[in-house]
């Protein structure tokens, strides 16, 4: 079996979880591939659309068609009051000509924005298609997560036109398969209604290398005062409003303990008053003892599909505290491996902040219910069979 992923990138949480599959595939004997539109880091096992030569006509053409692509999105984002990001269904790029799409027996798409033309890819692939939904966008208008287009109503007509355009031409699809993270994420799905099989299956992780270590040593490796009780944050972009910083500042506010430190991890524009910034940090066994020295790992996210950070930290034997919003009710369970507050209530969050970091023994609770959540939900060789068996039933 020859499986291809598709990815516009080789960062960011979607490439995590499509190396991860990618890698766990290998490990079988699977032919896999990974064909990212932008790389940016060394690794030879990722292939460049980009670097592919392509005929003096068709980069012409790829020009001609970016700029008008960047002119049509450019005009809507200037009505834009504020999105994370706004993707349209068009690319420049014939993805269905490369020779690894050609040679495989599953397409695998991931998160692939500017880098899949709709239009022309269904029309031309009568190959098995799966596409992991990383976010609303695939089956949606312009935004990639509903309250981007709350945030921008007046952008209504211009959504529903998009998405009409998308329902028609994955209606029409001929061999495609959607992969929902989370539940949440299959309601959302249904809701579109647009009529295309899907299956509910989980990121994976490797539960080996996201193990505890020794919290003592996790803090001396990054100078963190061993006497502090230390909540963690983690986000690409700390930045992101969806990510929900802003609101767990206010929440730091009405923790009174001395003793709390609040850790960042991932790029920061600002230096973030009382605060202990840990940088971004890209190897894994840095991350691990990132996790490992926290007391508590916080996520107030205002939307999330099924985020990587989260499941890392249950990994890590790490408690988390979430809004009940999105997917983090298929990560967390309330009080048992850690805990859900009411969607964006700063004080409920805080009380559930302040009870794990104050009752020790419930600590130790849930940190060992954490990992033992993971190990049993997002193992990733269990994931990895469960492609399996989809690539087998759509392939039969």
């Amino acid at each position: 079996m020859k499986v291809v992923h598709l990815n516009t990138f080789d960062t960011g949480g979607a490439a995590t979880a499509c190396d991860r599959l990618h890698n766990g595939l290998t490990n079988k004997g699977v032919e896999s591939n990974v064909l990212v539109l932008h790389k940016t880091q060394d690794r030879i096992k990722y292939h460049s659309f980009l670097t592919q030569s392509f005929p003096f006509t068709t980069r012409i053409r790829n020009s001609l068609k970016a700029r008008w692509l960047r002119a049509k999105r450019n005009r809507i984002l200037s009505k834009v009051k504020t999105c994370e990001r706004l993707s349209l269904p068009f690319s420049p790029y014939s993805v269905e000509r490369h020779p690894l799409i050609q040679a495989s027996d599953i397409i695998h798409l991931h998160w692939i924005s500017d880098f899949l033309d709709y239009p022309t890819f269904f029309k031309k692939i009568d190959k098995p298609v799966v596409w992991t939904l990383h976010d609303t966008n695939p089956f949606g208008g312009l935004f990639h997560y509903p309250l981007d287009l709350e945030y921008n109503k007046h952008l209504k007509p211009q959504d529903n036109y998009v998405f009409s355009r998308k329902r028609n031409i994955l209606n029409q699809a001929k061999n495609l398969h959607f992969i929902s993270l989370c539940r949440w994420m299959q309601q959302k799905l249904m809701d579109s209604r647009i009529s295309v099989r899907s299956e509910l299956v989980p990121n994976g992780i490797n539960t080996q290398l996201y193990a505890p270590i020794d919290k003592s040593s996790a803090r001396q490796y990054f100078n963190i005062p061993h006497d502090k009780k230390v909540i963690l944050f983690v986000a690409e972009n700390v930045e992101n409003h969806r990510k929900g910083f802003h609101l767990l500042e206010q929440i730091m506010r009405s923790l009174s303990d001395p003793s709390i430190l609040l850790c960042t991890l991932g790029n920061s524009k600002r230096n973030i008053a009382e605060t202990m910034s840990l940088g971004f940090l890209t190897q894994e066994e840095t991350l691990v003892k990132a996790y490992s020295a926290a007391d508590v790992f916080v996520i107030p996210s205002l939307e999330d599909n099924l985020p990587n950070t989260a499941i890392e930290a249950m990994s890590c034997a790490v408690p988390v505290v979430g809004f009940n919003v999105g997917g983090l009710p298929d990560i967390i369970d309330d009080g048992i491996n850690g805990e859900l507050a009411t969607a964006y209530d700063i004080l409920d969050f805080a009380r559930k902040v302040t009870r794990i970091l104050e009752d020790q023994g419930y600590r130790h609770r849930l940190s060992i219910n954490a990992r033992e959540k993971v190990k049993t939900a997002f193992e990733l060789n269990s994931v990895v069979n469960a492609h399996l068996e989809i690539y087998k039933q759509i392939s039969a």
